[in-house]
């Protein structure tokens, strides 16, 4: 136990490693974040398989986000363009669960075509829309105010260690769980991981939470990474990505 890191800065321990070693034992991951970024989940989607094959339908990953607020954010959000990711407000949100929702909608519906058309963004997008059809993610946004918080909660199927949390700075992007200097404290203590559990399932059953899971699938199904491409389709549209100064 005493060579065991329990800090985690993307420097020394870096936050993508733990993700993929703890996913791939997680029966129920609970995850709460200020943005969600398709970057970051790229980077752990292979990793998702035991909850995935899992017949427990309390085997999944629930995903708790502030809302969009604004065009910047929301473009941050699904495109994962990190130059955006600065927050730009720290004030609240207005408690207004129906606008707050609409106003996302439409934001992710407009920064949709701001993700760069690739095979590595196309394959996120659909597993996406896969895990949500099969009831393995559900995602609420927390309209009560800004949600600053970064937690990350894994039930484990393992003998030697049962659960574990991550509470820190790291959003669920490419720069938070492996770029950027972050600050993050890893937790095996049982009462530890309980207390961090019950304050997400606080904040997930909090009646200015509303349902995103159908909304998002709906809207990343109606997109170009959400509709049927074939290889050639993809090549041609990450060439075209890759040189558009050739192209314009």
């Amino acid at each position: 136990m005493s060579d065991y890191n329990f800090v985690i800065d993307n420097e020394n321990v870096v936050l993508q490693d733990k993700l993929q070693e703890y996913l791939v034992d997680t029966t129920q991951a609970s995850i709460a974040v200020g943005y969600f970024f398709i970057s970051g989940f790229a980077e752990i989607m292979e990793y998702l398989k035991k909850m995935e094959d899992s017949t427990n339908p309390e085997h999944m990953m629930r995903l708790l986000i502030s809302p969009t607020t604004n065009r910047r954010t929301a473009e941050a959000m699904l495109a994962g363009n990190e130059t955006y990711e600065e927050t730009k407000s720290k004030s609240k949100i207005p408690n207004q669960k129906e606008n707050s929702k609409e106003k996302t909608k439409d934001e992710v519906k407009k920064t949709l075509e701001y993700m760069p058309q690739k095979e590595k963004e196309l394959l996120a997008v659909k597993k996406l829309i896969d895990l949500i059809r099969k009831k393995k993610l559900q995602i609420k946004v927390y309209t009560k105010e800004q949600l600053h918080a970064k937690a990350y909660i894994f039930d484990l199927d393992v003998k030697h260690l049962k659960r574990v949390a991550i509470v820190g700075s790291s959003n669920l992007s490419i720069s938070g769980i492996k770029q950027h200097t972050e600050l993050n404290i890893i937790t095996i203590h049982d009462k530890d991981v309980q207390e961090v559990k019950e304050w997400f399932n606080r904040h997930w059953d909090d009646e200015s939470c509303v349902e995103f899971t159908e909304d998002i699938a709906d809207i990343l199904g109606d997109s170009w990474a959400g509709k049927e491409h074939s290889p050639s389709d993809v090549y041609g549209k990450a060439v075209i990505h890759e040189h558009e100064d050739i192209f314009d």
